[in-house]
This record gives C-alpha cells, sequence and structure tokens, in this order.
C-alpha cells in the first residue's frame, strides 16, 4: 500500500500547527516586546503534555486547565490586544475528551461545545474590538469526524464541508472589515483533504494538482482586498509541496529537491512584501525556514544539519520575527525558540523541552 506523502509527514510538532496571519506592526526602531505560545512535554512522556504556556521576552508563563488536568493542557495560537494576552487551545476532562478553551492574562474560558461527541480544539485566535474570534474543530455525534468552525465571544458557528459525513477543520482565523475569514481543509466523498477558505461561511475550495491529489490550508492573511492562504499540496509524486495562494492563484515555493517534502505553516503580508514559515526536508529531516516573495531563507538552528521547523512569523518594522523550535540532533528533543532577521533566541522550557506554535510582538 502506498502511504501517502503527508501522512509521511507525521512529525511530533504538527499536532500543534495552527499558526495565523497576524497584523503587522508599522512601528520602527522601537523596542519590542516578544510573545510565543508553545506547548512544553516531560521528560521521558513524549506523548504528555505538561502546562501548557506562553512566553514573553523569553521567561515562560504557565498556563494550565482543571487542577487535575494539569497534564493535559496544550496552547496552539496567540493574540495581543490593548495590553491583554489571549492564548487558544483546550484541556482534557475525566473522560479524556478534549475541551477548546482560551486564555485571558491566564483566566481560562471553555468553548461551546454542544453535540459534538468528544469536545473540539481551538486552533487560532483574533481580537477585533471586544470582539474574540476562534477557529478550530468539534467532533460529530455521529462518528470520530469533526466539522469546522469558529467562536465570536463563545458562540460557535459551524462551517460547511464537501462532504457532511467526512472531516473538516477550521486552522486560522481573520477579521478584516467586520467579515469572518477561516482557512482549513475538508475532506472530498473520497477522503482526500482540500484546502480552502471561508468568508462570513461561504466556503471556497483552492487549487491543488489534482483531485487525486491532497492539499492543506494552515493560515490565512488579509492584505486590502487581497486574501492570502499558507498551506501545501501533493505532487505527481505525492510528495508534499509548500505554497500560497492569493485570491485563489496558487504560488509554490522553493524545497531543497524535487523528491523531497515542504512545509508552509503561516503567513503575513506587510505592504508589497509576503512572507511564509515553514520547513523544506533534507535526508529526512525538517530545516526551519521562511520565504519573502519566494525567496527562501533557511534558519539557523542547533545542529549542523539545522533540523527545526518555523511555525509562526511577524513582521514589525523592519523585523521578521519567526517563532520555531530547534533539536540538539536530529530526531532528538526538541528545544523551543525564536528568530529576529535570522538571529535565533532559545526559549527557557523548565519541563525538558518544548515546542512553540505562534509569535505576536508589540512594541513598548
Amino acid at each position: 500500500m502506498r502511504m501517502r506523502g503527508f501522512a509521511a509527514l507525521s512529525l511530533a510538532a504538527s499536532v500543534f500547527i495552527a499558526t495565523g496571519c497576524r497584523p503587522a506592526s508599522d512601528n520602527a526602531d522601537i523596542a519590542d516586546d516578544v510573545f510565543v505560545s508553545g506547548n512544553m512535554v516531560s521528560r521521558g512522556r513524549q506523548s504528555a503534555l505538561a502546562p501548557c504556556c506562553y512566553w514573553k521576552n523569553g521567561f515562560p508563563i504557565l498556563l494550565s486547565g482543571p487542577e487535575k488536568h494539569v497534564l493535559s493542557v496544550g496552547s496552539s495560537d496567540i493574540f495581543i490586544a490593548s495590553g491583554d494576552v489571549y492564548v487558544s487551545g483546550f484541556y482534557r476532562d475525566d473522560l479524556g475528551d478534549a475541551i477548546p478553551c482560551y486564555w485571558k492574562n491566564g483566566a481560562r474560558s471553555d468553548l461551546d461545545i454542544t453535540g459534538a461527541a468528544h469536545g473540539g480544539f481551538a486552533l487560532s485566535i483574533f481580537v477585533s474590538g471586544e470582539d474574540v474570534y476562534i477557529a478550530g474543530e468539534v467532533d460529530r455525534t455521529d462518528s470520530l469526524d469533526s466539522v469546522p468552525c469558529y467562536w465570536k465571544n463563545g458562540e460557535r458557528t459551524d462551517l460547511s464541508m464537501i462532504d457532511p459525513s467526512k472531516r473538516g477543520v477550521g486552522k486560522s482565523i481573520y477579521i478584516a472589515d467586520g467579515d469572518v475569514y477561516v482557512a482549513g481543509d475538508t475532506e472530498s466523498n473520497l477522503g482526500i483533504k482540500v484546502p480552502c477558505y471561508w468568508k462570513n461561511g461561504e466556503r471556497t475550495d483552492l487549487s491543488v494538482l489534482d483531485s487525486s491529489r491532497e492539499g492543506l490550508g494552515e493560515s490565512i492573511c488579509i492584505s486590502g482586498r487581497d486574501v492570502y492562504v499558507a498551506g501545501r499540496f501533493e505532487n505527481s509524486l505525492f510528495v508534499g509541496v509548500p505554497c500560497y495562494w492569493k485570491n485563489g492563484a496558487r504560488t509554490d515555493l522553493s524545497v531543497l529537491s524535487s523528491s523531497e517534502w515542504g512545509r508552509a505553516f503561516s503567513i503575513c503580508v506587510s505592504g508589497n512584501d509576503v512572507y511564509v514559515t515553514g520547513d523544506v526536508c533534507q535526508s529526512g529531516f525538517p530545516i526551519p525556514c521562511y520565504w519573502k516573495n519566494g525567496a527562501r531563507t533557511d534558519l539557523l538552528a542547533i545542529a549542523s544539519s539545522l533540523t527545526g521547523s518555523a511555525m509562526s512569523v511577524f513582521i514589525s518594522g523592519n523585523d521578521v520575527y519567526v517563532a520555531g523550535y530547534t533539536s540538539v540532533l536530529p530526531g532528538s528533543n526538541w528545544i523551543p525558540c525564536y528568530w529576529k532577521n535570522g538571529v535565533r533566541t532559545d526559549l527557557m522550557a523548565p519541563f525538558a523541552f518544548a515546542v512553540t506554535n505562534s509569535v505576536f510582538v508589540t512594541s513598548q
């Protein structure tokens, strides 16, 4: 049986890859506060999450669910508005079901999962005025598949799918001029993932190689009237190709070899420049990188192999911030970090090691 290209990319960090575009800051030459969300992992328990957290200027701030579920908490995305820190994520209840939630300055609010069989996940967060928007998924009552959705101030709106009997997920959310944009993917009646975005609930499917090849929508950004979505699709060899779509027109991004995969996780537009973060494969291991207008910059990791992933991007003035993780050696423990203009800063990880998911920068 042929293993599909995307299935072969089952790296641990892909559990929490909900990264979204962020409004770029125009402030230049002003000291920045750097916020990064992530998840810590206990040594020897790589499948068990320690308290999720965010880092402010390199120092971790722990978040938790109910006290007895402290080891079953995960964060996915971060947004700063009016000095308040918002983090989306989940925790697991007594039955092991995932309860989507978000934290505002450390105080947790659970999200509506009415009708869901086993809860859901909050994967991306955006704050507009007094309103808190979160994209994610909830389980259906009739199967193990999920329904894409978003919450506005806790009230859930389910989103359309190609085949309502299959799976869908909303991974990234952006609000522009009162319109709600969500990027993600849904499955065809053959179970093939199709990248898409929804505008106020109306779905637009995005182009891939053909109907037999999968694609994923990971991150969305709005600039003026233009809609940008980052993701990837399978080529004729079932190898993942990183890309982004502008108003539905696809731009493929460079990789190291046509026979090895690449992934795009996050997109941000600043002026006329389009930034995409992700990784490219070298001898089976990911190399963190970002593309600016299609030109790729590989990012320095700890090991000479450059193994790691770049999960999120934020532009502040002339500075490019990228959150991600590296490892000491290929396949070893992860070390959370961010890069500012290519210079890496490692983050404190009290629970042995960690991954990061999202970065947000504010000017002091």
